[in-house]
């Protein structure tokens, strides 16, 4: 047996061990370390207060917009509120296509183009996506009314009704229950027989 077939594999062993004796060293060589921040204390000057102005101070934006040479603040616009289009007051249900002739459902109301919805807007087409309909006056471009999204899907009363069933009559002697309370498959085929 040669010797080098004995020390073939522990020179990967020895690599290592070289490794971790010497990192402890090298990382203390190399990583400085860090003085703790030194914080000096601000002394302010005496009559500092007097600075302070008389009268209150206008908010931060005011401050601002003097910075820029505005010497009185801005204007306040009323915002006017736009008026709902159809898409905010109305929404389709459902719409059924045939060969004839297209109907949708829009509330409580079954529409095929030409119809009204109120005193403003017309049915002008109904496609698979949703209903146009056209305005009157400054509505007359057409405006589109989409589907309900699903998550919006309208709350509906749901009645919970607490009285029970009656139950079906089913004569006692013709199902014979088990002494100790278990019941065979034939006996719960008995019990579903109407």
């Amino acid at each position: 047996m040669k010797p080098q077939a004995l020390l073939l594999p522990g020179i990967p062993l020895v690599l290592a061990a070289l490794g971790w004796w010497s990192s402890a060293s090298v990382v203390v060589k190399l990583v400085k370390h860090q003085p703790a921040p030194v914080v000096t204390q601000i002394t302010l000057p005496p009559g500092i207060d007097s600075l302070q102005p008389a009268e209150q101070r206008p908010p931060l934006g005011y401050l601002e917009l003097a910075a820029f040479g505005f010497t009185e603040p801005p204007k306040v616009v009323a915002v006017i509120p736009r008026k709902p289009a159809a898409g905010d007051l109305y929404v389709v249900d459902s719409v059924l296509s045939g060969n004839n002739f297209d109907t949708a459902i829009i509330g409580d109301l079954t529409v095929k183009v030409g119809d009204k919805l109120d005193k403003t807007y017309t049915v002008a087409a109904i496609s698979r996506d949703g209903v146009w309909v056209r305005g009157k006056g400054k509505r007359a471009a057409q405006e589109r009314i989409g589907f309900r999204p699903f998550a919006d899907a309208p709350e509906q009363a749901i009645a919970t009704v607490t009285t029970t069933p009656p139950k079906a009559k089913i004569p006692e002697a013709a199902v014979p229950i088990a002494p100790d309370g278990s019941r065979d498959f034939r006996q719960v085929l008995e019990l579903l027989k109407l």
